[in-house]
């Protein structure tokens, strides 16, 4: 494996990485467990991509085109969104929305009262 990519961050280096393995690139993106032990510092040049040998033609070719804007998906044309797939109005919580929701503050309230019975 060969390092080709160094992402900004573990969501960058997962992004290139799906666009690999959707263009027919085996990738592995790692550096995960190295952005944890900075704790709550934002961290940077810790994730990267990897790719075999035989594959980094190919898939510098498709990195460009990512760092640059030119990527085009397969048979899309470009064109602005449809209206249609915009929801006209808010849907209303689930049920099960509901009782998390309910459970969460029971036990908040619940934990608040032993709080305040040990003080």
């Amino acid at each position: 494996m060969q390092l080709i990519f160094k992402a900004g961050n573990i969501t960058e280096a997962q992004i290139v990485k799906g666009l690999l393995e959707s263009n027919g690139i085996e990738a592995y993106a790692g550096g995960y467990y190295l952005q944890g032990g900075v704790g709550e510092i934002a961290s940077m040049d810790f994730a990267n991509v990897q790719v075999a040998e035989a594959d980094v033609v190919k898939a510098r070719a498709i990195i460009d085109e990512y760092e640059h804007g030119d990527l085009q998906t397969k048979g899309a044309t470009p064109s602005t969104p449809s209206t249609s797939s915009i929801p006209a109005k808010p849907t209303a919580p689930t049920s099960e929305g509901r009782k998390l929701f309910l459970v969460m503050v029971i036990s908040i309230v619940i934990g608040a009262l032993f709080y305040l019975m040990s003080a």
